[in-house]
């Protein structure tokens, strides 16, 4: 990385986590706004840093709603959640964020 004068312009860190999902809901037959095999998932995530020669130190927590067609190999998740990070380091300020994600299989 480069250092203009000595000075380091990024923070490194080492973390873990894991995650938990719940099927909500699963459309089993065509119906008003559901196709058949239409699914809503809950997922929630946690991450922690972890100790040693980090320079930033944190927990994240993030849950969202999964929704996706369970039937089609080839298809994109949408994802609309929330994500909170609450970090531990001297100057640097906590997040708070809405997001939508689309993600390909």
């Amino acid at each position: 990385m480069y250092h203009p004068e000595g000075e380091k312009r990024y923070l490194t860190s080492h973390g873990i986590g894991g995650s938990l999902g719940y099927r909500l809901f699963q459309a089993n037959h065509d119906r008003y706004l559901f196709k058949k095999d239409f699914v809503v998932e809950l997922r929630v995530r946690y991450a922690h840093s972890l100790g040693g020669r980090c320079d930033l130190e944190y927990n994240l927590y993030d849950a969202g709603l999964l929704f996706y067609n369970k039937r089609h190999k080839r298809i994109p998740y949408f994802t609309i959640g929330y994500r909170n990070v609450d970090s531990r380091t001297d100057g640097i300020r906590n997040m708070n964020a809405l997001y939508l994600s689309i993600t390909l299989r």
